[in-house]
């Protein structure tokens, strides 16, 4: 059809308004407003720079608009990984593509979808085989814009450019183009911001959503795709800005404070929990569940604290409240200074406000509500170790608490999430608060991968023994980058712009050294180590020398993203070769990340002042602006108790007393678990509630945990706690040798006393057993008792110069029998595994029958 044709019929049917611009006659090129560029020549690879890559399901490629096109069967897809610069947000937002559709379509057949979360989506799509459709949706409504019938220029076998533009400069409308022109619609509609949280969205090509693809989609071809985070200048409006909509004025909930004195009984029946107006995250509905279950249980009842909607609901309606998020009752100036995992927990009237920062810390507001108000408290995982009050009568007095964590991001590591039961536990006790799944660790192949650089930046490859040393993949730790050639640092610039223009939503990006000690000997290294040397006569010279570069590096490198990407940050390993403070102060978007072992904290001496008056951990606070630390908190590889809260309290109250004096701005913790339940009890729950506030009590939470759990057998678990964490303490680091990981015969060397002391733990586990009076103590000291007795047999064994066939025989069943297949007892349990103990704390050992 001819152009002439065509614009005779759009007018005729009064379908477009608006000038015709002139279509694009090539390929689009980048700019820095592009978020996604697909030429879909033969793949789906993004070449906007923001590297969103797609993934091609049951795409076939032939002949385009420009090259080559996908053909899409109705079945076919293209899906993308969720990122933050394919999130719409507060952004303007126009869509762009060729297509050349079939005329058999199902009955909407969607070209490109973003989003879908709780209908915060973007679309665009033809309808019922005739109309074109674009459809914004923010979460609390859809507004869609369609054309008149199409089917006669749509199928008409050509090639069609097809536009949509979210205009945020014109109070977010929304508007639809086809061949240059926009359409008429007959009335403007208007999206809001399109917001998650994460701050991320996926994308589809072919289908409405990635679940989709495979059942009825699009068929035909489509070419060219640009998505870009403005309105393109060809679509500006001309017409008149609409009338802008007055923002409502929030008047502030009034009530009488001295109400909120007087005993307030949360009656299931009478008590609601409600769910703020507008679109609700997940983390805040799991609170509205979890406090509906869990007020229901520590009521004994199995109905009542209904969920309902914040327009449903009145505080004049004489029930009690529990408000989760920015409710009406929240004023903004309470929490305009709450860290997304900071909440305020507060009681006015007959409503009890709990709001987090984000969605995650009202989650947190409802555990710690659910612990102060109603005896809640999940120790670890499973309802056995969840607690609940004597008393099902829950009343509450005046009530308020304001809370940030002091950790800022705390991780106990995901292999806690491995063992079978535990469920969502690391994120309610606020154990788990990452925003990002990027590793703080070894990831210098990540940052400089050969297939980008080798060619362009050859330097940044080390050279060892004479040769330039290029890593085969990421799992090749044996190399660290050469950090005395400038092209190092140019390709980790190029490594943070991509980084943050395809993730602009995170926090920071790791430069973290590899797990080695093989370090760049080319003519520029190797001299610099040189000056090092002769210091103190010091052999660890070249390993000093080496950190200095490294630290140098990171220095500049954070001096250029404070410019370029202000409020970012980028985080450094003092790990190994890099564990030495520079004699320089680090930028203050560097987050320095120390592998201080917490568990020899004394033997260490983390915290003795040295020869030049600082301890360890203060060279470190002294020079940098933000500080983390990478704990090994197992667990796993070990088979004796391994108990130190103490120690992390001494550690976490030192870093916040020096953070109050210095202004630290940043804290990052990260404890590797693969936890022993059976052996070390509460010490992640501990450990998560110390990240949130140092200052807390660990006697008290520890005297807590034993009154909630075994009621009259309180006080020898307590004791019994209490006595191995001071034979960790005297094993580990006053006696010596260090308790390494898997290194079981050193592990369980122990003296005549140690024994002894032992043999007092098993006393008291046995006397608290006899003092139990419901099934649910007796389950719980009896997790406790067989897996201490598993430790009870292994340091036997090691103390032993010769044993007997049949002890062996005796633990191996008990094994069998109270150990494996349990993952409550120990992280790693399985028959090999204790076989391989075994052997070990038995090898050269006379066996007697």
């Amino acid at each position: 059809m001819g152009r002439r044709h065509f614009l005779n019929m759009a007018v005729m049917m009064g379908t477009f308004a608006g000038c015709l611009w002139c279509l694009p006659v090539d390929v689009y090129t980048p700019d820095e407003k592009t978020v996604v560029l697909l030429h879909l020549d033969g793949n789906s690879r993004d070449s906007s720079g923001c590297e969103n890559n797609g993934t091609e399901k049951g795409v076939t490629w032939s002949e385009g608009k420009f090259g080559q096109a996908g053909y899409f069967n109705g079945k076919a897809g293209i899906v993308f990984e969720s990122t933050g610069s394919l999130c719409v947000g507060k952004n303007s937002w126009t869509v762009e593509a060729w297509i050349k559709p079939e005329k058999q379509q199902p009955t909407h057949a969607t070209i490109i979808s973003g989003g879908w979360s709780n209908e915060r989506i973007y679309w665009l799509r033809i309808s019922e085989g005739k109309y074109l459709v674009a459809g914004f949706g923010d979460g609390v409504k859809m507004v869609v814009v369609s054309s008149g019938d199409l089917s006669d220029i749509l199928f008409d076998g050509q090639w069609h450019h097809v536009a949509t533009v979210l205009d945020r400069s014109r109070e977010g409308e929304v508007r639809l183009y086809l061949d240059g022109r926009r359409i008429d619609s007959g009335k403007s509609a208007f999206c809001g911001p399109i917001v998650y949280e994460t701050q991320t969205m996926g994308l589809v090509i072919g289908a409405i959503a990635p679940w989709y693809i495979g059942r009825e989609g699009y068929q035909g071809w489509i070419d060219e795709i640009r998505i870009s985070n403005t309105v393109r200048p060809e679509y500006l409006s001309k017409e008149p800005p609409p009338e802008q909509i007055p923002a409502v004025r929030k008047e502030p909930f009034r009530y009488d404070i001295a109400s909120s004195r007087i005993p307030l009984s949360l009656e299931p029946a009478n008590t609601v929990i409600v769910l703020h107006s507008g679109v609700i995250e997940d983390w805040t509905r799991k609170a509205a569940t979890l406090l509906q279950t869990w007020l229901r249980g520590a009521s004994r009842e199995n109905s009542g604290f209904e969920i309902v909607a914040e327009e449903k609901i009145s505080e004049r309606d004489s029930k009690v409240i529990i408000a989760l998020g920015k409710t009406r009752w929240v004023e903004e100036e309470e929490v305009k200074d709450l860290w997304r995992d900071g909440f305020l927990i507060k009681r006015k009237g007959n409503v009890i406000i709990l709001c987090g920062g984000q969605s995650r810390g009202t989650l947190f507001a409802a555990v710690r509500f659910l612990d102060r108000v109603a005896g809640v408290r999940f120790y670890l995982p499973t309802d056995l170790f969840t607690s609940l009050p004597e008393n099902p009568k829950l009343t509450l007095g005046n009530l308020e608490i304001l809370e940030n964590p002091f950790v800022h991001w705390a991780v106990l590591s995901p292999a806690i999430f491995n063992v079978r039961g535990t469920g969502d536990w690391p994120t309610l006790v606020a154990g788990y608060r990452r925003i990002m799944m990027g590793s703080h660790q070894h990831n210098m192949f990540l940052v400089f991968p050969p297939e980008r650089y080798a060619e362009k930046y050859p330097e940044i490859y080390p050279v060892i023994s004479g040769k330039r040393y290029i890593p085969r993949n990421n799992n090749d730790q044996n190399w660290q980058p050469c950090f005395s050639s400038p092209q190092t640092l140019e390709a980790a610039r190029e490594t943070v712009s991509r980084h943050f223009r395809k993730h602009p939503q995170e926090d920071y990006l790791t430069f973290s050294i590899n797990d080695s000690h093989s370090i760049c000997e080319c003519p520029a290294c190797t001299a610099f180590y040189e000056t090092f040397k002769g210091k103190d006569d010091d052999k660890t010279y070249r390993e000093k020398a080496h950190s200095f570069l490294y630290w140098q590096f990171m220095n500049k490198l954070g001096e250029w993203m404070e410019k370029e990407f202000p409020g970012k940050y980028i985080i450094g390993l003092a790990y190994g070769i890099t564990r030495f403070p520079p004699p320089f102060t680090l930028r203050p978007n560097i987050i320095p990340v120390t592998n201080f072992h917490i568990a020899e904290l004394e033997a260490d001496g983390i915290l003795k002042p040295e020869e030049d008056g600082l301890t360890p951990l203060d060279k470190w606070l002294n020079i940098a602006s933000n500080y983390g630390n990478h704990d090994w908190y197992h667990g796993n590889g070990f088979v004796l108790p391994r108990i130190y809260s103490t120690y992390w309290s001494q550690f976490l109250q030192y870093i916040q007393k020096r953070s109050q004096e210095k202004k630290i701005k940043r804290i990052f913790m990260y404890a590797e678990t693969g936890p022993n339940w059976g052996l070390d009890g509460p010490k992640y729950y501990i450990l998560a509630r110390l990240w949130q506030d140092p200052a807390v009590d660990v006697k008290i939470l520890l005297k807590q945990f034993c009154a909630d759990m075994f009621g009259p057998a309180a006080q020898p678990m307590e004791e019994y706690f209490t006595r191995l964490e001071n034979l960790w303490i005297t094993l580990d680091n006053k006696k010596g040798p260090e308790r390494k990981l898997f290194q079981w015969s050193r592990q369980l060397l122990t003296d005549e006393q140690d024994r002894e002391e032992i043999k007092k733990c098993r006393k008291l586990l046995d006397y608290a057993t006899s003092l139990t009076v419901t099934e649910e103590q007796k389950k719980r000291i009896n997790l406790f008792s067989r897996t201490f007795r598993l430790t009870e047999y292994l340091v036997e064994l090691n103390a032993a110069t010769t044993v007997s066939r049949s002890r062996l025989e005796e633990i191996k069943k008990f094994v069998a029998e109270n150990i494996s297949g349990d993952p409550m007892t120990l992280y790693d349990n399985t028959a090999e595994t204790m076989e391989k103990i075994i052997k070990a704390l038995t090898g050269g050992k006379k066996i007697v029958d």
